[in-house]
């Protein structure tokens, strides 16, 4: 970028897409968030395979993923991780019971998308998940911040497995779903969820 003047100093960080040094500490004891899943290791590629949520979910991510923030209440489990490269990828587990059918799931998350003032902006196109199905979503939320509203957007996948439903959330600026696309499918494919 062209400009005129400014300072040479770097900016502030943006806390929206980046850890600030006690994020860790906030999220709670996040280094007992995963466990080792070794067969889902791409080390060659720099992705290391784990286990979260208590084992429900195994997820193949990158190495350079931070965890920003971990929630252990069951039922309402996730974890989320933070991307050098500005996104945030997450996995919540949905309170859904196990025998819920698939067009009731969907319409719960859609109205809980709406309730919190999300916009759906593509909705239930079909999709996988590792071995599982999926609906995926792309929503824009808007975000209180200190000179307005700023809006996030976010391509969702709701997940089935055999005993729960999970929710995959990759949220990053506008525009910048295509520059993320290759680090994130390698984790969309070794998507396990029990």
């Amino acid at each position: 970028m062209a400009g005129c003047g400014g300072t040479p100093a770097a900016p502030p960080p943006n806390h929206t897409f980046f850890a600030d040094e006690g994020s860790a500490a906030k999220a709670g004891a996040a280094g007992d968030a995963e466990t080792p899943y070794p067969r889902l290791d791409d080390r060659a590629r720099g992705y290391v395979g784990v286990s979260i949520l208590g084992g429900l979910v195994h997820l193949r991510r990158r190495e350079d993923w931070t965890v920003r923030a971990v929630g252990r209440e069951p039922g309402n489990r996730y974890v989320q991780y933070i991307s050098p490269r500005q996104f945030i990828f997450a996995v919540y587990e949905l309170p859904q019971p196990p025998g819920a059918l698939w067009r009731d799931v969907l319409t719960s998350f859609e109205a809980g998308v709406t309730q919190s003032g999300g916009q759906l902006v593509g909705r239930r196109i079909p999709a996988a998940a590792g071995l599982q199905q999926a609906r995926a979503y792309v929503i824009r939320r808007p975000v209180r911040a200190a000179r307005g509203p700023l809006v996030t957007e976010s391509h969702e996948l709701v997940t089935r497995g055999e005993e729960r439903v999970v929710l995959v959330q990759i949220t990053h600026p506008p525009g910048a779903a295509e520059g993320i696309t290759p680090e994130v499918l390698p984790s969309l494919d070794g998507l396990e969820v029990r």
